[in-house]
């Protein structure tokens, strides 16, 4: 949700907003939208960004309701997530590779790609230290950190499992990790130094 509208997507790549006080929606348009089921989303500011099995990432402005850009991934996406800093940065785990796009002047910039297979994969990015942790089906839980130089850097878990949670996702702070495991297991981690350290281990 996004003042006070909240964005769907559809089976068929088409994208609405809504406005919650009135339950009215209006759709986006423009040429650069999606043509296929749009798998993931992500809101920063006044863009929404998602990614489908078209493998396109497309950058839509919710203010014009309007699809600005897209860009053609490497190899099919399964999600996206965003931050901003100092400019847009984008960060799209694909079924055999991880790739990280900048929003410049409305185009998608390519900043780096690894090849590296995740298979089906759920993320999120602790925003204040750049550090992307993804949840992979073939990997299980392992990370990432967004360089000074805007490239990818693989690290390692401490203690991680070989398992692929069902989602991840950092405390608004972004100093706590936590993950929910295919048993109903909830798992919390607490970073240091661009590594992650388990500090509980919740069953539900």
């Amino acid at each position: 949700m996004l003042n006070s509208h909240l964005i769907t997507a559809s089976s068929d790549g088409s994208m609405a907003s809504w406005d919650i006080s009135t339950g009215l929606a209006e759709m986006f348009s423009g040429s650069n939208g999606h043509s296929s089921q749009i798998q993931s989303m992500s809101l920063v500011d006044e863009y929404v960004i998602t990614v489908g099995i078209d493998d396109l990432c497309v950058v839509s402005s919710v203010n014009e309701l309007k699809h600005l850009t897209s860009m053609k991934l490497p190899s099919q996406p399964r999600c996206v997530q965003s931050v901003e800093s100092k400019c847009l940065l984008i960060v799209v785990s694909c079924l055999e590779h991880m790739v990280l796009l900048e929003l410049r002047n409305q185009c998608l910039v390519l900043l780096d790609q690894l090849e590296i297979s995740l298979d089906f994969s759920t993320m999120s990015i602790s925003r204040n230290l750049s550090l992307v942790v993804v949840g992979s089906q073939k990997l299980g839980t392992t990370s990432f950190h967004i360089t000074p130089n805007q490239k990818l850097n693989r690290l390692s878990l401490v203690n991680a499992t070989n398992t692929a949670p069902e989602v991840v996702a950092f405390s608004p702070n972004g100093e706590i990790l936590a993950t929910a495991e295919q048993d109903r297991s909830i798992n919390l981690f607490s970073k240091i130094d661009c590594y992650m350290e388990p500090t509980n281990h919740l069953n539900l």
